[in-house]
């Protein structure tokens, strides 16, 4: 038995337990700690008492999903930008407590927050 998911083939082995045919695939994880363009799919930002843009990749797929987060305290603001003229819902987005993230996904020139 053979059963195609998101283009990873499962099988069953004899014992009748299935088997995935390929590693998970994780997502990556970069730090920001500065004004930067975010090249992960989770950027975990400190500003400090900093104020600073990340701004998002330059050339993204459709389907891309991409979250930051402010992991400090600090009373630094963090304003997430669109690059080469793709906006963020129309605009940006700043975050300013610690905790605090977006996540969007890229669609058609823009960063949809989801």
């Amino acid at each position: 038995m053979t059963v195609q998911i998101d283009g990873s083939t499962i099988t069953r082995n004899g014992s009748g337990q299935l088997v995935a045919g390929a590693a998970a695939s994780f997502k990556s994880v970069g730090t920001a700690n500065s004004a930067s363009t975010a090249s992960n799919d989770v950027t975990l930002v400190t500003t400090s008492t900093n104020s600073f843009t990340l701004t998002m990749q330059a050339s993204p797929s459709n389907g891309q999903v991409a979250t930051v987060k402010k992991v400090d305290n600090g009373s630094g603001t963090l304003t997430v930008s669109g690059n080469s003229g793709h906006s963020i819902d129309g605009g940006s987005i700043n975050l300013y407590y610690e905790n605090e993230s977006v996540s969007m996904v890229f669609y058609n020139n823009v960063w949809y927050v989801i």
